[in-house]
């Protein structure tokens, strides 16, 4: 008797198993699902036939009134339907005088199961142990129900008389406790695919939001560039006349005409530099730029050597790391970035002191930074990222000259070869970019040129 009842307890937590692998699939094979569910239910239950639990002579229990009506509750008509047919063919196989008693027995518990099922919106995770219990009591007073009215009377109700009892007592407790495991599983699954449901939606935002940024960054940059290169012809064309008129006929105007004059000629060549950055900033999204082995150093002399003649680097102690690092990047893109950032950094300057800036670089793993510090005016910590935007200006035009673009072409360029950029800047004190690239060698490699690219290549 034991062993029969460990060997149904085995098999109904076997069936909890197999229901957790087989109901994986039902997110992409909904019906393939449901079919495999019927065949597993049905099984248990033929199973459970072969294997019964005899509580005393002539009283034989076995497990299908749970089994079916769990696969009408957790399968649905689809599964609770393959499972009862299944059972039925094993059950009229059998055949016996209590064949229709124990079709009609399979049937009723399917039947309590799909109604729970419906009064609980599909959702059987959501049954508790009361809900659980009452669908025990339901399907088993079903059983009852079909062997008192199905058997013949005078045996039949003496076995319901003897059976009933204990029967009602075990049988639902049986239910509850496969019905929660079975529900902890489906939780379980359906967790998983509320979670995978919500991350492809998330997903799908991302890239709708991306493509939607992606497709007016390249509006925003075609139209700068359309309106930038059209705004171009008819400005020369201003400035142009303008002087003219001021170089040919100024002994003929008076004062306040040759004002308005010299500031004509002042806003057009204004206009011409904004264009011209506009233009630079939005060719940048354009360019193909494949990476190569640049080294820094030859840059920084090169723009030393063009900007030294100027009155802003000849008056400002200039201070460069003899080795620089060598980076995977692009050399027109890299000469962008180190024009603005060491134009920057000798232009905005403290009255009073004398103006320093210094170039250095370091690399870290397989990464190179490059810093340009100078000890001038600063910038205010709550515009330290305003500052890479496009048009932002933090000084007036008659403290310092610019267009408010070329902090925006060092961010975009930076990101184009796959680094970033930042800057730490104290006001009245000074201000540090820093400009974090990937490294092709080392800054301690003493080779030339040629034995740099080498070494990069080999990478």
């Amino acid at each position: 008797m034991y062993l029969s009842l460990i060997q149904n307890a085995a098999l109904l937590v076997a069936l909890c198993s197999f229901y957790s692998l087989i109901s994986r699939l039902r997110r992409d094979r909904e019906l393939l699902t449901r079919i495999l569910e019927g065949l597993l239910f049905g099984g248990v239950a033929v199973a459970g036939m072969n294997m019964p639990f005899q509580y005393a002579p002539g009283i034989i229990y076995d497990g299908r009134s749970i089994v079916l009506s769990l696969a009408g509750l957790f399968g649905g008509p689809a599964a609770g339907g393959i499972a009862a047919l299944v059972a039925a063919f094993y059950r009229f196989y059998l055949g016996g005088p209590g064949v229709w008693a124990g079709l009609a027995t399979i049937a009723g518990c399917t039947l309590v199961g799909l109604t729970f099922r419906r009064a609980f919106a599909d959702r059987p995770e959501r049954l508790g142990i009361l809900s659980l219990y009452g669908l025990g009591i339901s399907a088993h007073f079903v059983m009852l129900a079909c062997q008192l009215l199905l058997q013949p009377w005078p045996a039949g109700v003496a076995v319901i008389h003897r059976i009933w009892i204990p029967i009602m007592l075990i049988f639902p407790v049986a239910t509850v406790l496969m019905g929660v495991l079975l529900g902890s599983e489906e939780s379980r699954i359906v967790a998983e695919h509320d979670l995978m449901d919500l991350t492809a939606e998330l997903e799908k935002r991302v890239g709708q939001r991306t493509a939607e940024l992606e497709n007016a960054n390249s509006a925003l940059e075609a139209f700068a560039y359309s309106v930038s290169h059209d705004l171009r012809a008819p400005l020369r064309a201003i400035s142009g006349f303008a002087e003219i008129i001021a170089r040919r006929h100024r002994d003929s105007l008076n004062e306040e005409a040759s004002h308005y004059f010299d500031n004509i000629l002042e806003a057009s060549g204004r206009m011409d530099e904004l264009i011209t950055n506009l233009l630079e900033y939005s060719r940048l999204g354009k360019k193909v730029m494949p990476p190569e082995a640049v080294a820094l150093s030859p840059l920084v002399a090169e723009i030393l050597s063009e900007s030294g003649s100027g009155q802003t680097a000849a008056d400002a102690e200039i201070a460069v790391q003899p080795d620089l690092p060598v980076v995977t990047g692009n050399r027109t893109l890299l000469l962008q970035v180190l024009s603005n950032l060491i134009g920057n950094a000798l232009k905005y300057r403290r009255d009073g002191v004398r103006h320093r800036v210094e170039i250095g670089g370091t690399i870290e793993g397989n990464w190179a930074t490059l810093s340009v510090s100078d000890n001038g005016v600063g910038i205010a910590h709550e515009h330290h990222e305003k500052i890479f935007n496009i048009f932002q200006r933090l000084h007036s035009r008659d403290d310092s000259a610019g267009t408010g673009i070329g902090l925006a072409i060092v961010k975009k360029a930076v990101e184009m070869m796959g680094g970033t950029v930042e800057v730490e800047s104290i006001p009245g004190e000074g201000s540090v970019f820093r400009v974090k690239l990937p490294a092709a060698v080392t800054s301690g490699n003493e080779g030339g040129e040629d034995e740099k690219k080498s070494r990069y290549s080999a990478r």
